[in-house]
């Protein structure tokens, strides 16, 4: 794998720092530490260069300047925007194609892939490879539907659950997902994408921490295309509640508030969310997430329940980015606008994934018979 220079904007924050360590961990290449906060980026360089001499420097940078992109983006291959800066996606990304570099983002709110769409013929004509919706959700639903799809001959249902028990940090990265809350609209597809409505739930049995929970449909822009490249007939991705607390006070009053005006209550909703989660959620933390699908296995009737989790939610959103950008740095992802989940070999980043440390297991039924059990 060739060494490279790599820029991660926001590489200080709680999934910036993850993916920095495990860039330097997985790859060759050098790390800049880039943002508006200098003296956390110079301290967290200080601290990986104890361990990996030489290969980490800091930069300032504002999402908002091109100005100061364009300088640190100067002498780098790939820029990692780990920041909480989605209402400046076209801002950076157009620096990166100013400058000739290649591009992966984090960002949560799916109106960035619409942000993004406009800049897709400058991206190809550059050569330039641009990933967005990139991390565990999303980033991982589609990657695991695809990996369902490579066991399972025919593959006709799938449906995604997600649940998170997390201590939530007052900062962007809540911030953030407390603004989602307004935008939330969930999909499902039944031979058509149609929207979700109330009784649109699913109830999905998550081990042995949350057990069998109750959930409610999301919208992902990375699950769009499957049903046609699949052929798949059904198709949801749903998210469980975090405690009733959040779920029944903190989600419903930042989805009346932000629908007044974005970011309207925030702050206060922020503490309320910490303070909700820290009193009413389980104390062991943990994220998983479960992929269910039915097809044929051996010409026959069979079903695949894939199982992904890890305690820290930093770190699995790190460890796919990284494994993503091992892919591109060895010439796997072609040129383009992509997401994610739909750029990547899912085997090779399922197998890279379980290296670093995160679980997954899979077993295929049928006829009310395990047929196949095991981990990738």
């Amino acid at each position: 794998m060739k060494a490279k220079e790599i820029v991660v904007l926001g590489g200080y924050g709680g999934a910036g720092s993850c993916i920095s360590r495990l860039l330097l961990e997985e790859t060759g290449a050098s790390i800049v530490i880039a943002g508006r906060r200098t003296e956390m980026a110079e301290e967290l360089a200080r601290i990986l260069n104890s361990k990996y001499p030489g290969r980490t420097t800091s930069a300032f940078a504002d999402a908002s300047d091109p100005e100061s992109l364009a300088a640190v983006f100067e002498n780098a291959d790939l820029v990692v925007v780990a920041s909480t800066t989605a209402d400046h996606v076209q801002t950076v990304a157009q620096a990166a194609i100013d400058t000739g570099i290649d591009y992966l983002d984090i960002h949560y709110p799916q109106q960035v892939v619409t942000a993004l769409n406009p800049l897709a013929s400058q991206i190809e004509l550059a050569g330039l490879r641009f990933i967005t919706q990139a991390g565990f959700c999303p980033g991982l639903p589609s990657t695991l539907v695809r990996l369902a799809a490579l066991h399972l001959e025919d593959i006709r249902r799938a449906i995604v659950g997600v649940a998170m028990n997390t201590r939530f940090e007052k900062g962007g990265a809540l911030y953030e997902l407390l603004d989602s809350f307004a935008d939330f609209r969930g999909e499902v597809f039944e031979g058509r994408w149609r929207p979700a409505g109330l009784r649109d739930t699913a109830t999905i049995d998550f081990g042995h921490l949350f057990g069998r929970k109750q959930c409610y449909l999301m919208n992902l822009a990375e699950m769009r295309p499957l049903p046609k490249a699949l052929q798949l007939k059904e198709l949801g991705v749903y998210a469980a509640g975090i405690n009733w607390f959040v779920d029944y006070l903190v989600i419903p009053w930042a989805y009346v508030l932000g629908r007044i005006r974005k970011s309207l209550g925030r702050e206060a909703l922020a503490s309320m969310m910490v303070w909700g989660t820290k009193l009413f959620s389980p104390p062991e933390e943990e994220v998983v997430l479960v992929v269910e699908a039915e097809g044929n296995y051996e010409e026959r009737d069979a079903e695949i329940r894939i199982v992904l989790e890890h305690e820290d939610a930093y770190y699995i959103t790190a460890a796919p980015v990284v494994a993503c950008i091992r892919q591109l740095l060895d010439g796997r992802i072609k040129p383009g606008l992509q997401m994610m989940g739909l750029a990547i070999d899912p085997e090779l980043l399922i197998k890279d994934i379980r290296r670093m440390g995160i679980n997954v297991e899979y077993k295929i039924s049928g006829n009310g018979q395990v047929v196949r059990n095991g981990e990738r």
